[in-house]
């Protein structure tokens, strides 16, 4: 993993064993929810000498042309709203935590 890195190959970063998009690889998971596809999740940056920083992120799994798992956060129409119900499903689980 560290060899990947330095040569600058891409590192993939995963969360329940299921591919995360590049772009949270610095952020901690909060509260995660997944359904078959769909994953859903709350993202803390922690920074220094200010208040954290909250992502809010929706993302898909497919497996691309090779059969390596891959993510992305476009959504297609049919999976905003189950998108939605997981957010809310985060929500939930995180409670009143953030306030």
């Amino acid at each position: 993993m560290l060899f990947r890195a330095v040569i600058g190959l891409p590192t993939r970063t995963t969360l329940d064993g299921r591919p995360l998009p590049s772009s949270l690889a610095s952020y901690t998971p909060v509260a995660i929810a997944h359904d078959r596809r769909l994953s859903a999740g709350i993202f803390e940056l922690r920074r220094r000498k200010a208040a954290p920083l909250y992502r809010i992120v929706a993302w898909r799994t497919y497996a691309d042309k090779q059969g390596h798992e891959q993510a992305t956060m476009s959504l297609h129409r049919d999976e905003i709203d189950p998108a939605l119900r997981l957010l809310e499903q985060c929500g939930r689980r995180l409670g009143t935590g953030l306030q």
